[in-house]
């Protein structure tokens, strides 16, 4: 299966996305956070960057209950840019 394949049949729809945010998005950072931890813990603070469209709430709801004592920031938009954005949006469920 390559990569589009596999975007399609997991990111085709709400549920399919949710699930893979569930599961192998999530799970993708914790690993990669816990193998950086192992190998710099006493040299270095581990810092990760998780980034989202600014339309999916639903899958920065998800990082934020896996990662209960992350720090998150949020970049903001004007409703008249978001709007556009969205307006503009091709292939999107």
């Amino acid at each position: 299966m390559d990569a589009r394949q596999f975007l399609l049949g997991h990111l085709s729809n709400f549920e399919g996305a949710t699930r893979f945010c569930h599961t192998s998005a999530c799970d993708h950072v914790h690993t990669k956070l816990q193998e950086e931890s192992l190998m710099y813990s006493k040299e270095k603070d581990i810092i990760a960057i998780v980034s989202f469209s600014f339309v999916n709430t639903d899958m920065r709801d998800i990082f934020c209950q896996r990662f209960p004592n992350a720090l998150w920031a949020l970049l903001d938009t004007t409703a008249s840019e978001a709007d556009e954005r969205i307006q503009t949006r091709e292939g999107h469920f």
